[in-house]
């Protein structure tokens, strides 16, 4: 019986992110900004800022979800796996899920960040910037917002 609900709850759970991907793809408005990817910038901003991952009531027991994540992204695995020193499944995954809660819009001075940072019941989002100079990255947060999810 229990192995039926957790199951279904899974299931559940499933068609629930599924479904909140389509819609948000679908019908949200297009935008014209130009996101950046870049790693090392990303890698920065995740040692200092550390943002949390957790969005409403916690999860347990989804690691096949976590195995699919990790097989989806080769080469981002091989990149955390050296650049973070771990062969952890889990951290790796947590780092997975940091890289991709940061938007980077590149800038003459480096580039303007939009950090989420997950708390479970609690949802921060930072923005600020990152300027480059010989090489070496520092950054600033100008804007904290706050906000209260259901858990």
């Amino acid at each position: 019986m229990k192995k039926r609900i957790y199951i279904l709850l899974s299931v559940l759970i499933i068609v629930s992110v599924a479904s909140f991907f389509l819609i948000k793809k679908f019908f949200s408005e297009p935008t014209k900004i130009n996101y950046v990817d870049n790693p090392d910038v990303k890698t920065f901003l995740i040692k200092k800022y550390n943002p949390g991952t957790c969005y409403g009531m916690p999860s347990t027991g989804l690691e096949f979800l976590i195995d699919i994540k990790i097989k989806n992204k080769p080469e981002l695995v091989d990149y955390i796996k050296k650049t973070f020193n771990t062969e952890d499944k889990f951290v790796i995954y947590h780092k997975i899920s940091q890289i991709h809660q940061i938007e980077l819009i590149q800038k003459s001075y480096g580039y303007d960040f939009t950090i989420q940072n997950g708390q479970c019941c609690t949802i921060f989002t930072y923005e600020g910037k990152v300027k480059i100079k010989n090489d070496t990255m520092s950054s600033d947060i100008t804007k904290t917002s706050i906000k209260n999810v259901p858990c």
